[in-house]
C-alpha cells in the first residue's frame, strides 16, 4: 500500500480513527513500518486544541493528544511550508468555478499538510476528506459531481488543474479505512479469534459512520473479497 515509511496525516482522517477508537491500528501499522507519522500544527489545531475544548468532541481530541505524546504522531514547522501552503490554496481554489465565481474547496489544514508532505518528501497522505483526494485522484468526476450538485455548468481552469496535479504527481493518497485493513493483515484483530472478519467489517462501518469517504457498496465489495 505504501511507497515509504514515513506518512503525513491530516484531520479527517485522525478524527475518524480516534472516533472509532482505532488509532491503536494506525499504531500497528506504523510500528510495523518503522517510520514516522506527521501531523501539522493547523492539523493539530483541528484535530486536537480545538475541539479538547468543546465537550462533544473532547474525548476523541484527548486520544490524538495521546498519540501525540506517546510518539504515534510527530508534529512537524516548517515556516517555509507557509509560502507553498498559500500557494496551493491559490492554485487550487481556483480550479473551478461557477457562475464567475471560484469555489473554495481545500481549507488550510489539507494546505498546510500537503506542502510539508512535499518539502519533506513524504509520498504516503493518509486524508479522509474526500475534496481534496478527488481533485488529485479525479478531477473530472468531481467536475461531474459539482454540476450536478450546483445544476449548472461548472468551469474547469486547466492552468490551475494541471498545477495541482503536477504538484501532487506521485504523492499515494488513502483513508483511514485503508489503515485498518493495513492493520488486519498484519493481524491487528488477532485476538479476537474466529471473529476477525467480523471485526474489520464492523470498524470499517465505524469508520463510514465517523466521516470516512468508504462507500457501503465498497465495504461490501471488499469483504467478499477478503475470505
Amino acid at each position: 500500500m505504501m511507497k515509504s515509511k514515513d506518512m503525513i496525516c491530516d484531520s479527517s482522517s485522525l478524527i475518524s480513527l480516534a472516533d472509532s477508537c482505532l488509532l491503536p491500528a494506525l499504531k500497528a501499522v506504523k510500528d510495523r513500518l518503522n517510520g514516522k507519522i506527521f501531523i501539522s500544527p493547523r492539523v493539530e489545531y483541528e484535530s486536537i486544541t480545538h475541539p479538547r475544548e468543546i465537550k462533544e468532541y473532547s474525548l476523541a481530541a484527548l486520544r490524538l493528544k495521546q498519540a501525540l505524546v506517546d510518539g504515534t504522531l510527530t508534529l512537524i514547522q516548517s515556516p517555509s511550508a507557509k509560502v507553498k501552503t498559500q500557494e496551493i490554496l491559490r492554485h487550487a481554489n481556483n480550479v473551478y468555478s461557477v457562475d464567475r465565481r471560484s469555489m473554495h474547496i481545500i481549507q488550510d489544514g489539507e494546505a498546510e499538510m500537503l506542502a510539508l508532505a512535499a518539502e519533506l518528501g513524504v509520498q504516503n497522505i493518509l486524508m479522509d476528506e474526500r475534496t481534496t483526494r478527488m481533485l488529485s485522484e479525479a478531477p473530472w468526476e468531481l467536475h461531474a459531481h459539482y454540476e450536478r450538485e450546483f445544476g449548472k455548468p461548472v468551469k474547469v481552469n486547466g492552468a490551475e488543474l494541471e498545477w495541482f496535479a503536477k504538484f501532487t504527481k506521485g504523492m499515494s493518497i488513502f483513508r483511514s479505512s485503508e489503515i485498518v485493513v493495513a492493520a488486519y493483515e498484519l493481524g491487528y484483530f488477532k485476538n479476537y479469534r474466529g471473529m476477525e472478519r467480523e471485526m474489520l467489517e464492523a470498524s470499517l462501518y465505524a469508520l463510514k459512520f465517523a466521516g470516512c469517504g468508504i462507500s457501503f457498496e465498497e465495504i461490501q465489495e471488499f469483504m467478499g473479497r477478503k475470505k
